[in-house]
């Protein structure tokens, strides 16, 4: 018999000039990932997205277990963004959350930078976009 677990983490998502904005409390686990995924994917069909970028915000313990983080690269490997920014000067986990996110987005072979700086990072996804 399988386990149902609540989802862990908190997710807030925007659109804006191209640019979808995902401010994400951590820690995340499987069933978080799975909620946030079908968020996205109604956020990218209600606004017509083809070629966009993230923004992602991380907050608190922006952890995950390794089975979420393998279940969040098969997401992405199938998706359509060009670029993520990720700005860590929320995060209480910093150096823990860079190399996780490092791993997920080179295993999903999606361009990344990391910054400290939400208008830096954005003049970099503006960049990736054009």
């Amino acid at each position: 018999m399988a386990l149902s677990f609540s989802a862990h983490g908190k997710a807030y998502i925007s659109v804006a000039d191209s640019i979808m904005t995902i401010q994400s409390r951590g820690p995340w686990n499987v069933e978080y990932f799975t909620d946030m995924h079908s968020e996205i994917l109604e956020i990218i069909k209600k606004h017509s997205l083809t070629n966009f970028a993230v923004l992602l915000i991380p907050y608190g313990e922006a952890i995950c277990v390794h089975e979420a983080m393998n279940y969040h690269i098969s997401f992405l490997r199938k998706g359509s963004s060009n670029a993520v920014a990720i700005n860590l000067s929320c995060c209480d986990t910093p150096l823990s959350t860079e190399n996780m996110c490092r791993n997920i987005y080179e295993g999903a072979g999606l361009k990344h930078q990391f910054f400290y700086d939400n208008e830096q990072a954005i003049d970099w996804l503006k960049k990736q976009n054009s």
